[in-house]
This record gives C-alpha cells, sequence and structure tokens, in this order.
C-alpha cells in the first residue's frame, strides 16, 4: 500500500511525526507537507504563483504553498504513482463543526476525495494547561485505520476523525458522528504599526455547539474518538426543491 501524508501544521509538526510511526505500518508513506504552518487555509490553491517542492529526507517533500497545494502535487506529480490512501494530520487541536470549513486539515481529505482517492482528516483536540497525548493520537488512529482498512469507506466520500485530549485508556470508545454548527464569540483585535497605521487580528473563542445528539463536538467532549463521514459536494436538496418553484427548470 502507498499512503501520501500531509497537513497544515506544517512538515516538522509533532502530529505529522506521530502520523508518519502509524502510517508506516501499512506500507510506503510519502510526505509532501507544507514547509510552514498554514492552518485555516481552507481548500485555497496557488494560481497566481509559481510552487516550489524542496526534497527534505527520503519520500518527503516540503511545500512552499497550501495543504491543497500539497496534496494536488504529491498525486499528479512528485509520487511515482497514485496513493492507495491519503492521511491528513494529526492536527494540533480538533476539527470539528463547522470548523471543517476552514480546516486546510480537512481539505487535504476533500481534494483527495475529488481525486477518487480514499482520504482521512485526523486531528487531536487540544485542552486548556496541557500538552497534546501525541501517543493517545498515535493509538487511536491506528484503531481508526484498522477498522477502515476491514469495512472500506464508499467512493464520493472521506472521513473527518478527532481524537479526545486523554489518556487513551480513558477514551470511551468510537463514535459515528454528525457534524453540527459551531458558534464563536466575534472578536477583532485592533492595534496600530510604529507608523500609525491600523492593522488587526481576527478570531474569537468558542461559544457553543449545536445540541444535536449525536454532533461531534459534544461527543468527542464526551470522550469519544468521532468519526464523520463527509463529502465535497455542498447540495441542499431541500432548498433546491424549493428554488424549482421560481426556477424555469
Amino acid at each position: 500500500m502507498r499512503l501520501l501524508l500531509s497537513n497544515d501544521d506544517g512538515l516538522g509538526a509533532e502530529g505529522l511525526e506521530a502520523l508518519e510511526a502509524v502510517a508506516a505500518r501499512l506500507g510506503e508513506v510519502w510526505v509532501v507537507a507544507p514547509d510552514r504552518e498554514r492552518s485555516a487555509s481552507s481548500h485555497a490553491l496557488t494560481m497566481n504563483a509559481p510552487l516550489r517542492a524542496r526534497p527534505a529526507g527520503e519520500r518527503r517533500w516540503a511545500v512552499d504553498g497550501t495543504p491543497v497545494d500539497c496534496a494536488y502535487l504529491g498525486v499528479h506529480r512528485l509520487l511515482p504513482a497514485r496513493p492507495d490512501l491519503v492521511l491528513s494530520g494529526i492536527n494540533r487541536g480538533a476539527n470539528v463543526g463547522t470548523d471543517v470549513l476552514y480546516s486546510g486539515t480537512v481539505a487535504v481529505a476533500a481534494e483527495a476525495c475529488l481525486m477518487g482517492i480514499p482520504a482521512i482528516a485526523l486531528s487531536m483536540e487540544l485542552r486548556e494547561g496541557g500538552a497534546p497525548r501525541w501517543d493517545t493520537a498515535a493509538r487511536a488512529t491506528a484503531l481508526v485505520l484498522e477498522r477502515l482498512l476491514a469495512t472500506p469507506l464508499p467512493v464520493g466520500h472521506f472521513l473527518n476523525v478527532n481524537i479526545p485530549d486523554l489518556p487513551f485508556e480513558a477514551i470511551r470508545g468510537v463514535a459515528a458522528a454528525r457534524q453540527v454548527r459551531r458558534r464563536y464569540h466575534p472578536r477583532v483585535v485592533t492595534r496600530e504599526d510604529p507608523w500609525g497605521k491600523p492593522y488587526h487580528w481576527i478570531g474569537g473563542p468558542h461559544d457553543a455547539f449545536e445540541d444535536v445528539e449525536d454532533g461531534d463536538g459534544p461527543l468527542i467532549g464526551e470522550g469519544w474518538i468521532t468519526v464523520s463521514a463527509l463529502r465535497p459536494q455542498w447540495n441542499d436538496l431541500d432548498a433546491l426543491d424549493a428554488v424549482r418553484g421560481w426556477t424555469d427548470r
């Protein structure tokens, strides 16, 4: 089995190192990752500048672009043949609820899915006041991969996996979870540079998750490894039926 690994935390991230160790048990591992952190880059492709891919070891490449650039270059140029599986992560911080719209980690898996390749995005929850438990993340990843390979995912879908920041023994198990809405407090911090010109930092703290029984956000908070099946298409069939009421076809 040939595996392509990427992330949005950059080539030197501890989560990627943990993922490589797990993936090496399954087959030939290739890593194509950003040369620096590119969190919250979503599904951006670099179309207005050249991309440079630098060798960074055996079957390892550092790319000066986005996570999706890495997936695209890996599949279409840098690997000797198409990978059998794409793994993205393990992200430092959960990607639950509507976080998936912003996540470069999730976008790598979505891009692989668009290319017809099975893919999983993996993220590790961060709780206040502690270092990430990468040993837990690695063991949870191995568990999910074992189950996925026994029961392959339908074509056209990919998985988004989130792992609680707990000792592995304290995890309650693996739960199928629905992506839910996540609310953040809006926040813009405005400051002045040395020349008196304003600049801004955006992004507020978490507020609440949508109250859904099998929602990914609440379940990870209860100690479950959450597995959500996603697809890149955004069709809303109910709304489309409403649109048909005033369109000509």
